[in-house]
């Protein structure tokens, strides 16, 4: 079996599924800074898929939203959801500097003598964690991406998690997600790299992990540009996942399940449409596309028929979860 055919050193850490009390990378990047493009290597194939979290493994990301909303809110701004989820993706503390920088200055300045500075980021980031704390506990998976999960590692392929949340949030997060069938061979945070996206180092720290040593032997699964462009600095196979995504702007589990078909399917296409003009490769609505995604890609490796900036359709479905 794959897994048990590396030779790397890398490979012989242990494999906590949740390997949250590991030191910080604070990586040297392998591959040069920048947007690279590769030639496709007939040689490799996938051997690990890492999932972003809230969008991408549990449904609509709509928890940091909510709890944005209410950290703004001890400030005295109204932050409305979609306001919030503009720069989803990225490291919260930077989330929120980021929504500092738009529309809610105004309503800050309104209150306040002075620019908002790191204290009043802190300040927001911890309210905003209180929240985080009690609602990352319900999170719901995503239909099928447990059975997916259990296909693909029968197949020998390592399932990382590589998220926005802090180590806190990521181990309510893990656990929540683990008594629904799903468990990760190792995750890796915004908190444990210099730098969170759309940087590519939780991304390197993957293959650092376990010991790969080409781009496309990471395949990369996630639901916002964020993910897209993080995968893209490095040349790393990126498929949006737009079926729960959180560009869908969807603020509770209640409120997908009451929506409209042609509705849900109308956002879906706006969403893939997004991830597509920043880099996706494939995108996909259904997890169960990620077991046809995998295989098709793998193929296209070895015939060389893989294009590191093409948008290829999803294939039909042709696997199914065991």
């Amino acid at each position: 079996m794959l897994r048990k055919a590396f030779t790397n050193p890398h490979f012989f850490k242990p494999l906590v599924p949740y390997s949250l009390s590991n030191q910080p990378f604070h990586l040297i990047p392998t591959f040069t800074q920048g947007d690279t493009v590769l030639p496709p290597n007939k040689k490799v194939q996938v051997r690990c898929v890492t999932l972003d979290g809230g969008g991408t493994t549990s449904k609509f990301c709509y928890e940091p939203v909510v709890s944005f909303i209410k950290g703004f809110d001890t400030k005295k701004m109204k932050l409305t959801s979609e306001q919030a989820r503009g720069p989803m993706g990225i490291s919260k503390p930077k989330h929120i500097e980021e929504l500092l920088r738009t529309e809610m200055l105004a309503q800050w300045l309104e209150h306040n003598q002075s620019m908002p500075d790191q204290n009043t980021v802190t300040e927001i980031h911890n309210a905003y964690l209180i929240q985080q704390r009690e609602i990352l506990k319900d999170v719901i998976a995503v239909p099928n991406m447990a059975q997916v999960i259990t296909t693909l590692r029968s197949q020998g392929l390592y399932i990382a998690l590589n998220t926005a949340y802090s180590r806190e949030e990521a181990k309510i997060f893990a656990e929540a997600l683990k008594k629904q069938g799903i468990e990760f061979d190792f995750i890796i945070t915004s908190s444990d790299v210099k730098e969170g996206r759309p940087h590519p180092f939780m991304l390197d720290g993957i293959m650092q992990y376990f010991g790969l040593t080409h781009p496309q032997e990471l395949l990369v699964v996630g639901d916002t540009p964020a993910d897209m462009q993080a995968a893209y600095r490095r040349n790393y196979p990126r498929v949006g996942a737009a079926g729960y995504s959180s560009l869908l702007n969807i603020n509770s589990n209640q409120e997908g399940l009451n929506m409209p078909a042609a509705q849900m399917l109308a956002r879906q296409e706006t969403a893939k449409t997004i991830l597509k003009v920043h880099h996706a490769n494939y995108c996909m609505t259904d997890s169960e596309q990620l077991l046809d995604i995998v295989n098709d890609y793998n193929q296209r490796l070895l015939t060389g028929n893989f294009d590191p900036v093409a948008r290829i359709e999803p294939p039909e479905n042709k696997f199914k979860p065991r």
